[in-house]
């Protein structure tokens, strides 16, 4: 391998800059990466791949990212049983915290931190006699992500509660020392981060429509809803601080965050609090209505997009199910609120695909009522919501269209509603 004092040239050097036309050169640093992987070409070789991307002028940081979950996680055995193997994970981390300092796009960073926990997870996982070896490595990491979180610069902040329970349960179960001062701040700041987003969404308390006599059905919509509230999420926030102010020692309580709700166990809640109000007994004959109705409040909330495509589809599955229990209401208005809510959804172009199937589900409901007027009002909505024309933007480097794909299921849609009744719908 060539070299000079400072650097030394990758051998996929050469098809770089003829794609590039840009130099690139591997610091030396990353020398013990590819000495460690020397004698496994096809390591080798995507990871001088990784390498000459990472140092590209203009880096293409998924592409980093991807190489680089394959080589961390996908060969960790090979890495971590060689004799430099810690030199080697070590640099690889510092890929990983390098892409969350230095990527721009939100989704980028979310992976970056993502992947690096599944990285430590591996690591206390899979990393055998070598355990005690890499433990440096994981309060390492836990350190720099802790740099991170006090400039509370990054908005995965909120979500990595999760990740880092995942890890928590890891090293109890595998009993691993590391660094528990670093560890528990690390866990007071993200959980912390999770719960303080929390209240900055809409609560969701207040999303049940009273008729004003209806106080058994209020009373069960609170009990049901109140842990996903403003006012839990404060207790959550009374309880984190309480860990985090007692005065600690070793690995007190840093424990006690596994009984605490994390990130996406608060976002999954919105799925299973809908579940409960669907078999509640107080909802008995219309429990897919106020289903509905909390799961179109549900697709307005932006913090919630993680489940807006689950959410659309038990929209769907109820609206299937819901003119079975709407026999003495204005069928009329329900379309339309049906529609209109439909039109408020965050990310509405990200799930057309479901909206589109939530919509030929409910003409299916609306054509089984045998209602001429309820049709010409759905068909009326229909025509106000819109439909979903080609947007042809040129071709790919295969010469394949780019269009939206939404268009030709909407197509399939309107001819479906159609067959449903011809005669309604000329």
């Amino acid at each position: 391998m060539e070299n000079t004092d400072t650097t030394f040239k990758s051998t996929a050097l050469e098809i770089n800059l003829e794609r590039t036309r840009a130099t690139v050169e591997i610091p030396e640093k990353y020398r013990v990466l590819m000495e460690v992987m020397e004698g496994h070409y096809g390591i080798l070789r995507r990871l001088e791949d990784l390498l000459v991307e990472l140092n590209h002028p203009f880096v293409n940081w998924e592409y980093v990212l991807s190489q680089l979950k394959g080589l961390s996680i996908g060969d960790f055995y090979d890495f971590n049983r060689h004799d430099d193997g810690l030199a080697a994970l070590t640099l690889l981390s510092d890929i990983y915290t390098d892409t969350i300092s230095s990527a721009r796009d939100e989704r980028v960073q979310d992976s970056a931190v993502r992947y690096l926990f599944e990285f430590v997870n591996t690591v206390i996982g899979k990393s055998g006699v070598n355990l005690e070896r890499n433990l440096s490595l994981i309060s390492s990491i836990f350190s720099s992500l802790l740099e991170y979180a006090r400039k509370g610069e990054h908005p995965f902040l909120r979500k990595s509660s999760t990740y880092l329970k995942a890890t928590l349960e890891l090293l109890r179960e595998h009993q691993c020392s590391v660094d528990f001062i670093v560890l528990r701040d690390l866990l007071y700041i993200m959980f912390r981060e999770t719960y303080d987003f929390w209240t900055t969404q809409p609560d969701p308390t207040g999303w049940y429509a009273s008729d004003g006599d209806d106080e058994m059905a209020v009373a069960e919509f609170e009990r049901l809803v109140s842990p996903l509230g403003h006012g839990h999420m404060n207790e959550l926030l009374a309880r984190v601080d309480e860990l985090h102010g007692a005065t600690v020692a070793g690995t007190d309580g840093v424990w006690d965050y596994l009984q605490m709700p994390d990130y996406f166990q608060v976002v999954n809640g919105y799925l299973l609090v809908a579940d409960d109000l669907e078999r509640s007994e107080v909802f008995l004959g219309r429990s897919f209505l106020v289903k509905l109705d909390f799961l179109f409040h549900v697709l307005n909330v932006p913090g919630l997009i993680d489940i807006h495509a689950s959410g659309l589809i038990e929209i769907n599955r109820c609206l299937g199910k819901v003119f079975q229990q709407t026999q003495d209401q204005d069928l009329q208005e329900f379309v339309k609120k049906v529609f209109s809510s439909m039109k408020r959804t965050i990310g509405r172009s990200q799930f057309q695909s479901k909206i589109i199937d939530c919509i030929t589900t409910l003409a299916r409901g609306v054509f089984d009522q045998n209602n001429h007027p309820l049709v010409d009002a759905f068909i009326e909505e229909l025509i106000g919501f819109g439909f979903q024309y080609p947007d042809i933007t040129g071709s790919t480097s295969e010469w394949q269209v780019k269009a939206n794909p939404s268009h030709i299921e909407n197509i399939r849609s309107w001819l479906r509603i159609i067959g449903f009744r011809p005669r309604w719908t000329k």
